[in-house]
């Protein structure tokens, strides 16, 4: 499992085609990736599910806040 748990990093580079490139090295590594974004992030949104991500529910994380949480379950080849 490859958990994402903070996506800032794509604000720190403004790379065309960044968080795909992510999702696609993470597929060849782990079958299993999660993310969650804040409810009011759409670009954010956005671009999880169209890399194909599944709205799965909703986490508290440790301050109460809550966000939205995907999965995305792929298979690795050995």
């Amino acid at each position: 499992m490859f958990v994402v748990s903070d996506s800032n990093i794509l604000s720190l580079c403004n790379c065309h085609g960044l968080f795909r490139r992510i999702v696609l090295f993470s597929e060849e590594k782990i079958g299993h990736l999660r993310i969650d974004t804040h409810a009011d992030n759409h670009i954010m949104q956005h671009l999880i599910l169209k890399n194909g991500f599944e709205q799965c529910g909703i986490i508290h994380i440790a301050d109460g806040s809550e966000r939205i949480a995907y999965e995305k379950v792929v298979s690795v080849a050995s």
